[in-house]
């Protein structure tokens, strides 16, 4: 369809939709193969090749997260951001040991096309998660790289074996009188 003939309101939140599936997809799947890997409390303990692979910056931040307001995440993982994702699941020893088999099926090429993919839809994520103006082409980027993301994620669940766990790209919220989310 061409997305010029989509209200912007319907765009927008398609967009919106996507990138945050897009998102908790990534948040997933990192925290299913470093905890595997690491435990618990991979974000403050793992190492690679005598490097920690979440920076002293990415923990502060979760660590502030958590601090700020406790009871909203339910897996440290969740306090990170597409950009935070981004630089941890790209860095090139960890991309290699840890997550190029997900995503070997839509970027063969390695960690750096993943990186640029990545890179072009922060700040198309920040723009839309300020109300600002979304261009078609911006639309166009959002649904067409984070498929792609998607589309290898899922080969990769379902390559696995997970595909009955996971045999639909979507997540679904649930929400409660409370104020509880669960994803």
């Amino acid at each position: 369809m061409a997305l010029h003939l989509v209200p912007s309101e319907e765009l927008r939140v398609a967009c919106r939709q996507r990138l945050e599936t897009c998102e908790l997809w990534l948040r997933r799947l990192v925290h299913d193969r470093l905890r595997q890997e690491f435990g618990d409390g991979y974000i403050q303990t793992a190492h690679i090749a005598g490097h920690a692979i979440f920076k002293t910056e990415i923990r502060k931040h979760v660590a502030t997260r958590l601090a700020a307001d406790p009871s909203r995440y339910k897996r440290h993982i969740d306090t990170l951001q597409l950009d935070h994702l981004a630089t941890v699941i790209c860095k090139p020893e960890v991309y290699k040991s840890f997550f190029r088999q997900a995503f070997q099926f839509e970027f063969p090429t390695g960690n750096d096309h993943l990186r640029l993919v990545i890179g072009r839809l922060v700040p198309i994520r920040n723009a839309l998660s300020h109300a600002n103006p979304l261009s078609i082409a911006d639309a166009e980027r959002v649904l067409c790289y984070c498929s792609d993301i998607i589309s290898s994620l899922t080969q990769h669940y379902a390559a696995i074996g997970m595909n009955q766990e996971f045999n639909a790209p979507l997540f679904t919220r649930f929400s409660d009188s409370l104020g509880h989310v669960e994803h």
